[in-house]
């Protein structure tokens, strides 16, 4: 006797099951999602204030430098940071989904 039964290791799951199983997975996709573009956000935030900063301290070491040399011998010196305000731009964290 032959008794038709599945076996316990299957991969399969039962059909009412699928559905929930989808919705619980979009839910953490868009749970994820919305960290995501939250710490997009907070990046671009981060990124502004970098801007700012560089910019703020490029100003103060260039007033340093022309205080500290006499007028007539001004040599260029740049900053070992990348500073937008000097040509160069930061990376942009900007995602497209």
């Amino acid at each position: 006797m032959r008794e038709n039964h599945r076996p316990a290791a299957s991969c399969t799951l039962p059909t009412g099951d699928v559905p929930a199983t989808k919705e619980n997975l979009r839910r953490v996709d868009v749970q994820l999602l919305g960290q995501l573009c939250s710490l997009g956000l907070e990046m671009g935030l981060l990124r502004e204030e970098l801007v700012a900063f560089l910019e703020e301290e490029e100003e103060i070491f260039e007033e340093e430098e022309e205080d500290e040399e006499p007028e007539g011998k001004q040599e260029e010196v740049h900053l070992g940071v990348s500073c937008p305000a000097s040509g160069h731009r930061l990376p942009d964290f900007e995602m497209t989904i």
